[in-house]
């Protein structure tokens, strides 16, 4: 599937996470004339500090069972562990 295919599929799919939809799809840094200040830096930064934190050997969540800490209606955290190389 092209990455355009699997961006327009994702687009489809709000509730799924997509490591390939396109960043205006999304409202985490406002629209029009309420877009937040840092949304240009932060569209570099934070998939450069993300991806090697996904790319961590044996990645998952820390506990149990997955577990979302919400502040409000917003999402606030997500505790994730890993292996620590020696």
């Amino acid at each position: 599937m092209s990455k355009r295919a699997e961006a327009a599929s994702a687009a489809l799919r709000p509730c799924l996470t997509s490591l390939v939809r396109p960043l205006d799809r999304y409202l985490h840094f406002g629209h029009g004339m309420h877009t937040c200040f840092g949304a240009h830096i932060n569209a570099l930064v934070l998939p450069a500090m993300m991806k090697p934190i996904l790319l961590l050997d044996n990645l998952g969540y820390a506990g149990d069972r997955p577990t979302l800490d919400y502040e409000g209606p917003f999402p606030n955290r997500m505790p994730l562990a890993f292996d620590v190389a020696v």
